[in-house]
């Protein structure tokens, strides 16, 4: 095994191991920007008519 093996293989390590709770934490801060975005769209509408 090389060295360059060894570094590639770290990562994916690293990816595999993300936790219920980490995936939450981004599904809940992907609400809140759809969220806001959803908001500014409304309030812009407002504005308009």
């Amino acid at each position: 095994m090389t060295p360059l093996d060894h570094t590639y293989m770290i990562p994916e390590k690293k990816s595999m191991s993300i936790s219920m709770a980490e995936i939450t934490d981004l599904r809940k801060i992907t609400d809140n920007i759809i969220n806001n975005i959803e908001n500014r769209g409304l309030l812009l509408r407002k504005k308009e008519s």
